[in-house]
């Protein structure tokens, strides 16, 4: 029902944690789909383990272009019925999903936006 797509350049440290936010969603209807943005720090190799141990993921290796570029190129692979963008130093709540999905389809929105906190 949800692709998610998370473009990374050079972000092996923040990983982890973003890998813990998406392992732990209560909402279970979802792709993600990363696009491995030319990185070279060890983000491509984190990327390839993650998705290896996952079947609902997938992983686009492409050249430096850029987040825009990463982006566009998540969305001719997404499958789902909504796209959510997720950065990759982000960390998602265990409810992000669902109370993106529950928003949207409760009032029949083309769009649903959040906010975010910094840390």
């Amino acid at each position: 029902m949800v692709s998610v797509i998370i473009p990374a350049f050079n972000a092996a440290r923040w990983l982890p944690t973003l890998f813990d936010g998406l392992d732990s969603q209560t909402f279970r209807d979802f792709e993600t789909i990363f696009i491995d943005d030319g990185s070279t720090d060890g983000t491509g190799a984190l990327l390839d383990a993650y998705t290896a141990a996952h079947g609902n993921v997938k992983i686009l290796h492409q050249p430096n272009r850029g987040v825009a570029i990463s982006r566009n190129a998540g969305l001719d692979e997404a499958t789902g019925k909504y796209v959510v963008f997720v950065d990759a130093d982000d960390a998602v709540a265990p409810s992000h999903l669902a109370d993106l999905v529950s928003l949207a389809t409760s009032l029949d929105l083309d769009i649903a936006m959040c906010n975010g906190w910094h840390f």
